[in-house]
């Protein structure tokens, strides 16, 4: 086969650890791409490149179940790294043999070089969403009657991306980077009732007119996993306080994703700012640094009349968000924060989501 898929990143802008709740959250997809390239196979195999993981010419096999695995045995970091990629793989086998169609043999070139800064440190935009999203396009190109003009096929590529996420999380997650990495665009997010089924409840909604955003890194990535534990941990120690505050999340997140919609500006950065007081709030009481010493600093460099400011995702590092309804002051954040040495990045927003060229 022959085809290169792209799909792209995503930052969080409301609604964080409430998504996981049944609330909405708001997400943006960024152009920041994972590229994969599919060439025709010279092995019955899979061959892998992936090199900003290090991996390169690795042969994988479909077992007679299913399981994707290496035809030799590699380093443990590589079978960890790679556990998205197989996942993804394993899931469209399924898929396949689910329609009675042979599953192809392919060369797998997968670049996520614009998920990392120069020096080699990952941004935490979603790549692992992103990767899967971009390997399952390319492969249900074919398999979905119609291709991608087909309705069914955004259907089922956005449940196939959510099936490999989970099995290589091995837990629950909200979907919300595959939705942003599938579908493009900024969109409203509630995971549907029954976890990593449809339908999940996804909308387009424009970024208000007069909404303006900083994209500040942080200088270090998060750790996702660690912080969901300290939650977990924090939620059956303190059961009633952790109702609490996640209550005032939830509320938070429809009134923001309310405020967004109807363009509501005003409402929406003061949500925002009292979203980012309940991550202190549950910092302090959980132990989990969701707001981290670098995410206090970068607020209280910014906070003053107009400007807002709070973590994108899980939080502790990554990136942040400055918000403003005045293109002046968010310029004046900007000049603040590179003084202090601070990165911002000028991320735009991705309007296509997956793109396929076969």
């Amino acid at each position: 086969m022959n085809a290169t898929t792209r799909a792209p990143g995503k930052l969080i802008l409301l609604g964080e650890y409430a998504v996981l709740r049944g609330a909405p959250a708001l997400v943006t997809a960024v152009g920041r791409y994972a590229r994969v390239q599919f060439r025709p196979a010279s092995t019955p195999h899979i061959c892998l490149s992936a090199p900003e993981i290090g991996v390169k010419q690795v042969l994988l096999e479909a077992t007679p179940l299913g399981q994707v695995r290496f035809t030799h045995p590699q380093p443990p970091e590589w079978v960890r790294k790679t556990a998205f990629v197989r996942a993804a793989l394993e899931v469209a086998w399924q898929w396949y043999r689910e329609r009675e169609v042979a599953f192809p043999a392919f060369e797998l070139d997968i670049s996520t070089r614009e998920f990392f800064t120069d020096d080699g440190q990952k941004l935490g935009l979603g790549s692992s969403a992103a990767v899967t999203v971009a390997i399952l396009a390319g492969l249900f190109e074919n398999l979905i009657p119609g291709g991608r003009t087909s309705p069914e096929y955004a259907e089922s590529l956005l449940l196939a991306a959510l099936q490999a996420h989970q099995r290589a999380q091995g837990r629950m997650g909200s979907g919300v980077d595959i939705a942003a990495s599938t579908m493009g665009r900024t969109l409203v997010y509630r995971m549907p009732p029954i976890p990593n089924t449809l339908p999940a409840t996804i909308e387009y909604v424009p970024i208000p007119t007069n909404l303006h955003m900083l994209f500040v890194w942080t200088g270090q990535p998060a750790a996702t996993p660690e912080m969901l534990q300290r939650i977990e941990a924090f939620q059956r120690q303190f059961p009633e306080t952790h109702a609490k505050i996640f209550a005032e999340l939830i509320a938070l997140s429809e009134q923001g994703a309310d405020a967004f919609v109807h363009q509501n500006v005003g409402a929406f950065l003061e949500i925002v700012e009292l979203y980012y007081q309940m991550f202190v709030k549950l910092t302090e009481k959980s132990q989990a640094p969701i707001i981290s010493d670098i995410h206090r600093d970068i607020a209280e460099r910014v906070r003053h009349r107009g400007v807002v400011y709070k973590p994108s995702g899980a939080g502790g590092g990554d990136f942040g968000i400055v918000f403003s309804d005045d293109l002046a002051e968010i310029e004046q954040a900007r000049n603040m924060l590179t003084s202090a040495g601070y990165t911002v990045f000028d991320l735009p927003i991705d309007v296509e989501g997956v793109y396929i060229n076969s």
